[in-house]
């Protein structure tokens, strides 16, 4: 991940180093320990690494869309894109993830890395303004299933769609 970071300040080699680990992005998004060298990338990366990697989680997301969201990994990079990637290619993962069935939404709500990725799309929302994503989760009575997980409740907090609940 360091040499991510200072990447662009060294020199040409580590910048081949970069390409040759952003050519596996599709496995490294999902694994345990690789998914930290991507969210570097889309970190402190040009936004044309960046789209690359925003355009393999898009793949992604239309090919396995499920199994995609419900892996820790994917969805913690997803979440980083969701904050650093340029706004056409977040409104790209944005779209993808509105088309998601009422089923989908509701099997990602009782997840943890589902959760992560919710909480990363209502932050975008409120960024943007854009009520698209509130009104997909209530339509399918997502809300009221991120009530019933305490990940799901942090989501909610963190939208400021419920209040904290009090210290005991």
């Amino acid at each position: 991940c360091r040499v991510v970071e200072h990447g662009a300040q060294i020199n040409d080699r580590v910048t081949d180093l970069i390409d040759a680990l952003l050519r596996e992005t599709n496995v490294l998004m999902k694994h345990k320990y690789g998914h930290h060298a991507i969210e570097s990338a889309i970190e402190h990366g040009s936004l044309d690494k960046r789209r690359e990697i925003v355009v393999m989680i898009c793949a992604e997301l239309q090919n396995n869309f499920l199994t995609s969201i419900e892996n820790c990994s994917f969805a913690h990079v997803m979440e980083k894109a969701l904050l650093y990637s340029g706004d056409v290619d977040k409104l790209s993962m944005v779209s993808i993830c509105m088309t998601a069935s009422e089923k989908q939404m509701t099997a990602i709500a009782k997840s943890e890395s589902g959760c992560t990725v919710l909480g990363a799309l209502l932050r975008w929302s409120k960024a943007t303004k854009n009520t698209s994503v509130l009104e997909k989760l209530r339509e399918f009575s997502v809300i009221d299933v991120l009530q019933g997980s305490k990940h799901g409740r942090a989501v909610l907090v963190d939208a400021g769609l419920r209040e904290r609940a009090a210290s005991r």
